[in-house]
C-alpha cells in the first residue's frame, strides 16, 4: 500500500512552486492518493492538479475555509474548517465559561481576523450574552492603552489577534492592574509566547495524551519515537484513511485505480479515531461531517493543557 500513496507534506517548503512541482510527478506516476500538503497556500497550488488526474489527498493541517468551496474536488482534511472556530468557541464561552461581568470581543482589523470574530459574535448573540467590539490593531495600537480602556467589570475578553508576545504583554498588564480578566484567543496565539495563566486558546489538533481510548497507542508512539506533537496524529488519522481505502479497494479484487480510491476515502465512516472524533466527509465536499475545534487552557509556567470535552 506504502507504494500507493506519495507524501506531498512540504511543511518547511514556501507554499506555491514546490508543492506544484511535487503535484505534477505525483499526477503521471503511478499513486492513487497523496498525504498531504500541509498549507492552505500549497493546498491551493495543487487542487486543480490533482483535480484532473482524479487523484485523492488529505491534509492534516490546512484549515482555510475557502479549500472546500468547490475548486478543488479531490480534496479532504481530517481537520477542522476556520468556519468553525468562532462559533464553537463561543459555545465553550456559554457553556463552560462562568461570565461573572462584560464581555468584550477585541479585533486587530485584519481580515483574517473577521471570520473569526463573526463566528463568536454569531454565537454570543444568538445566546444573548451582551459583548462591546473593540478594535486593537497589532504592532498599531499600544498594548497599554488597551489594557487602561477594558473595564474592571471585563470577565471574558475575546482576543481575535495573532501575535502572541503582545497577547501575552496585555496579559501581564491586567494582572499588574488587578483586573481579573479571562482571554480567549484563535489557533494563531497557540504559542509557547502566550503565556498568561488561566486564559483559554483554540487548536485544530487534540492532545491525545489526555484521550484515553488513545493510551496503548501513545505508550507505543512514545516507545518508538520517544515524542511527538500535536500535529503527528492528525498525520497519523489522514494515513490511516487512505491505507483503509486502497486496502478496501484491493479487497473487492484487482488493482486499486485512482478512481476507486477517491470513491472509497469519500465513503470513509470511522465510528472513531486517533483524534477523539469521528471521521466521516460531507457528501458535498472534503470536510469533516463533525470538525472539532479543540480548547486549551494556559496553566501556570505556560502549560496548555487540554480541556476536556463534556
Amino acid at each position: 500500500i506504502t507504494r500507493l500513496i506519495a507524501v506531498c507534506w512540504l511543511a518547511m517548503s514556501p507554499p506555491g512552486v514546490d508543492a506544484t512541482l511535487a503535484a505534477d510527478r505525483f499526477a503521471t506516476g503511478s499513486v492513487v492518493a497523496v498525504l498531504g500538503p500541509a498549507s492552505n497556500g500549497q493546498v491551493q497550488a495543487v487542487g486543480t492538479v490533482f483535480a484532473r488526474a482524479g487523484l485523492a489527498f488529505i491534509s492534516a493541517s490546512a484549515t482555510g475555509t475557502s479549500l472546500t468551496g468547490g475548486a478543488n474536488p479531490t480534496f479532504f482534511r481530517v481537520v477542522p474548517s476556520d468556519a468553525l472556530e468562532g462559533s464553537q468557541a463561543a459555545h465553550f464561552v456559554i457553556t463552560r465559561i462562568r461570565l461573572r461581568g462584560a464581555v468584550v470581543v477585541i479585533d486587530d482589523g485584519a481580515p483574517s481576523s473577521r471570520q473569526f470574530v463573526r463566528g463568536i459574535s454569531a454565537g454570543l448573540k444568538g445566546a444573548r450574552v451582551p459583548f462591546t467590539p473593540m478594535t486593537a490593531v497589532e504592532g498599531v495600537t499600544p498594548v497599554g492603552a488597551l489594557a487602561a480602556r477594558i473595564s474592571p467589570v471585563v470577565a471574558l475578553a475575546v482576543l481575535a489577534w495573532h501575535d502572541p508576545s503582545e497577547a501575552s504583554q496585555l496579559g501581564r498588564l491586567l494582572l499588574m492592574q488587578h483586573k481579573t480578566v479571562t482571554l480567549l484567543g484563535p489557533s494563531q496565539l497557540f504559542d509557547p509566547r502566550f503565556t498568561t495563566p488561566g486564559s483559554y486558546v483554540t487548536y485544530w489538533a487534540p492532545d491525545i495524551t489526555a484521550l484515553r481510548p488513545d493510551a496503548s497507542l501513545v505508550q507505543a508512539a512514545k516507545q518508538s519515537v520517544g515524542s511527538f506533537g500535536l500535529g503527528a496524529p492528525p498525520m497519523y488519522a489522514a494515513t490511516h484513511v487512505i491505507d483503509s481505502a486502497i486496502a478496501a479497494v484491493c479487497r473487492v479484487g484487482g488493482p486499486p485505480s485512482r478512481s476507486a480510491v477517491l470513491a472509497a476515502v469519500r465513503s470513509t465512516d470511522e465510528p472513531s479515531s486517533i483524534l477523539g472524533i469521528p471521521i466521516r466527509f460531507r457528501s458535498n465536499n472534503g470536510d469533516l461531517s463533525t470538525g472539532r475545534w479543540f480548547i486549551f487552557q494556559i496553566k501556570p509556567g505556560g502549560r496548555y493543557q487540554m480541556v476536556p470535552r463534556q
